[in-house]
């Protein structure tokens, strides 16, 4: 029974907590900056990075627009050995891109429901490294780079924490679509996480 009564208070606690008032957070003047990662992967032959940075500007209470600058890394390693011969590949990348975003927040709480919308112009370059062997001294080594550039429109939403007036944690769902130089979108499109923090500055 004790167990359950404390349960139950820091349920009720946490809901006050998130009922609080806090529309100051959102309104409008204030400045929004902070970063979001979309893809994160660390393992032994992948590494993918993709980090949002966002700036913008309260037009109106809870209404903000502003400036999205985006950078991503990727590398993998690939390799086979047999007892005569191996190969092994090196795939490096990095993208770098920027585009105007929109957001809007609902709710007066510290718990604010949101919905967003960006349209961004990437660039990219992406070098294969790739060496192979095979008995009794056949070897060939290469390498080449493909750069080309994209479009992405994104649509989506999620929440956001207000941990104080000037500090929030987030959530998203987004869903893009990209179109490459030639002005084709993809037929499928992409859902992604993202994860982030965000700062509010201002009056």
């Amino acid at each position: 029974m004790t167990k359950l009564f404390y349960i139950t208070l820091s349920f009720f606690i946490i809901s006050l907590l998130s009922l609080t008032d806090s529309l100051a957070q959102t309104q409008k003047g204030r400045f929004m900056v902070g970063t979001s990662a979309g893809e994160f992967k660390f393992g032994k032959n992948n590494t993918d990075l993709l980090l949002d940075v966002k700036g913008g500007y309260f037009l109106i209470d809870n209404l903000v627009v502003g400036v999205t600058p985006s950078f991503g890394y990727m590398s993998s390693n690939q390799s086979e050995s047999y007892p005569n011969s191996y190969s092994k590949s090196t795939q490096k990348g990095k993208q770098w891109g920027i585009g105007p975003f929109v957001r809007y927040y609902f709710s007066e709480h510290k718990l604010k429901p949101l919905v967003n919308a960006s349209f961004l112009y990437y660039k990219y370059s992406v070098k294969t490294t790739s060496e192979a062997y095979i008995y009794p001294g056949f070897f060939q080594k290469g390498s080449h780079e493909i750069k080309s550039e994209y479009k992405l429109l994104q649509i989506g939403g999620g929440v956001s924490y207000f941990i104080d007036d000037r500090i929030a944690i987030e959530g998203l769902l987004n869903y893009g679509r990209y179109m490459d130089y030639e002005g084709t979108y993809d037929k499928k499109g992409e859902i992604s996480i993202n994860l982030g923090v965000q700062f509010f500055i201002g009056k």
